[in-house]
């Protein structure tokens, strides 16, 4: 049987705990869209064709006038040393 508190009502649940735990899934969710969205942006002042781009397995190709598309690895400083 249910444990009651005098007067015979029921004890509250822990309104605190629910409160916490709802921020912080809300804060991971904007975070995970947030660096989603950085992920798979173009960077600022880049705009992307989409009818240039095409897939042929395993690459992309990119086919828009006045580009010049290679194909290889793009590396930066940021990688650190890459073998």
């Amino acid at each position: 049987m249910e444990e009651k508190k005098k007067g015979g009502k029921r004890a509250a649940p822990n309104r605190r705990g629910w409160l916490l735990a709802v921020l912080v899934l809300a804060g991971l969710g904007i975070w995970g869209i947030l660096e989603w969205r950085a992920h798979t942006a173009p960077g600022p002042g880049i705009s992307v064709n989409e009818e240039a781009l095409t897939r042929m397995e395993p690459f992309y190709q990119y086919d828009a006038p006045g580009v010049t598309a290679y194909a290889g690895v793009d590396v930066s400083s940021y990688q650190g040393v890459v073998d």
